[in-house]
């Protein structure tokens, strides 16, 4: 997180419906705790939960996340002021200006 606290994380999608061109449904579910607690966790079996080269970089939510960097933002975070250029190409969904 940006204050420094660390997370163990795992999520899974999960679709559910009918058959062939049946409407469908999709869920997705995640699970966490504080990485001091991940040691008792299945999921943290044989994971060197120490190393940060698994470690992703996470928010507290698009909108009041102070991330600049992130290519899963789903929306700009508020009251921020965009940034809009034609000319510029890039992964980042926003840009936006810094305080």
């Amino acid at each position: 997180m940006p204050d420094g606290a660390r997370f163990f994380g795992i999520a899974r999608a999960i679709e559910r419906g009918g058959g062939y061109q049946a409407r469908r449904k999709m869920f997705a579910i995640g699970l966490g705790c504080e990485l001091s607690h991940a040691r008792e966790l299945v999921y943290a079996a044989g994971l060197d939960i120490t190393a940060p080269r698994g470690v992703v970089p996470i928010g507290p939510g698009c909108r009041a996340c102070p991330r600049t960097d992130c290519v899963q933002r789903a929306f700009p975070p508020a009251r921020k002021t965009l940034i809009s250029d034609s000319d510029w190409e890039s992964l980042l969904s926003y840009r936006f200006e810094m305080d």
